[in-house]
């Protein structure tokens, strides 16, 4: 007869939900980090200035359509 040893059966599920947590903030970090670069090389090519207050970005000038919108939504 087979039985499941309770310990395995919860050692699994925490590694599973360790797993997704961890997975969630890679991909969070990444996604800033491209949007960093982006706006960063934007800037260089002077199509978007941008001020830095601190950690928050605003796009002050835009020449292409919708590329601050689609970073920064307008209240």
């Amino acid at each position: 007869m087979v039985t499941c040893d309770p310990f395995l059966f919860i050692a699994f599920f925490v590694l599973t939900i360790s797993y997704l947590i961890l997975l969630f903030y890679i991909t969070a970090f990444l996604t800033l980090w491209v949007e960093r670069i982006w706006l960063e090389i934007a800037a260089m090519r002077n199509q978007v200035k941008i001020r830095k207050n601190g950690s928050k970005r605003e796009c002050l000038k835009q020449q292409i359509p919708n590329m601050c919108d689609f970073f920064y939504k307008r209240s």
